[in-house]
Parts: structure tokens; sequence; C-alpha cells
């Protein structure tokens, strides 16, 4: 397997990377390959119960495919689940050489979602010493004069090296 890329890689926008992709199988026989980002997880304080990868948005494109979909930002709430979900089947991870088409990534959460923002908010004011979101470990991006997570969306002052509240 090629070595892919890592968190801690800087990237150039416009030139293509190893990246490790989520191969999924649809029922209609359909294989898709989405990038993804971090390490397999649960978030049970959020109600997701099962293993997932997150999509990396700086290398989706925005009609990636299906509901795995990402803004111009690479912004989404699509996540990659392990095993059969639905009509969706999760294979393997693959390594892919793919274009980078932006520097941001991450989950946008509505402002509806109550278990999310709950648990944000138990979030605030934790260490994220060393660019290292508190949730996970994963290192986090500056982005607009913050460091953000590239999972779930947790911001963090780059001065106080603390997580701060995100405007809403």
């Amino acid at each position: 397997m090629k070595k892919p890329i890592n968190e801690t890689d800087q990237l150039i926008v416009g030139r293509h990377y190893n990246v490790r992709c989520a191969k999924l199988k649809m029922d209609w026989g359909e294989a898709l390959l989405i990038p993804i980002i971090g390490e397999k997880h649960k978030d049970p304080q959020f109600s997701v119960e099962y293993e997932h990868y997150h999509i990396d948005g700086r290398f989706a494109n925005l009609g990636s495919g299906y509901k795995y979909t990402v803004d111009r930002n690479g912004k989404t709430n699509g996540i990659i689940i392990v095993g059969k979900y639905f009509e969706t089947e999760f294979i393997e991870v693959v390594v892919k050489r793919l274009r980078c088409q932006r520097l941001t990534t991450g989950i946008r959460p509505p402002d509806h979602a109550v278990k999310y923002w709950t648990w944000h908010d138990t979030m605030v004011g934790k260490s994220c010493k060393g660019r290292k979101c508190p949730h996970l470990g994963t290192l986090m991006a500056e982005e607009n004069g913050v460091l953000v997570c590239p999972l779930h969306n947790l911001h963090g002052s780059i001065e106080s090296e603390t997580i701060i509240e995100i405007p809403r």
C-alpha cells in the first residue's frame, strides 16, 4: 500500500496526494471511493453507536456521489459507516492518488443537533495543547485564525490552546 498523507502534512490546493479512501459497494453494484480522515471510532455522546470514518473534504468532489457530498468548504454531515448500512457496504480502506480541492474539512452541525451542541458545550475550555483536539487527539488545522478539529468541528484558540465557543 502506498504511504498516505497524514493530518500534519502541509497541503497545496491543486496538487495530488496519496489519500486513504473508504471503498464502498452499493447494492446495485456500483463501487465508490470516498476520501477519509482520522481513525475509525464511535461517538456515543451524540448517539452515533456504530464505528465510522469521517469524510476528508479536502479531497472530496462537491458531488462525490450519493450521500457523501461536501459543500464548497469541504464540510459535510455524511460519515462512512463500517459494515453494511442500508444500501451501502464498507469493504476496506485503500490508498488512492487524489487532487487536493481545498484546505478545509469537517462536519457542519445543524443548529437543532441538541446532542452535538450539548457535548460541544462540555468541551469548551478544555486544553488543545500541541494543537491536539481533546476529543480523540486529532491534530487541529488552522482555519481563519482559529484551530479547527477536522472531525467534529471543535474550535480552539491558537493563543490559549483551549477549546472555544463556536459562533452559532
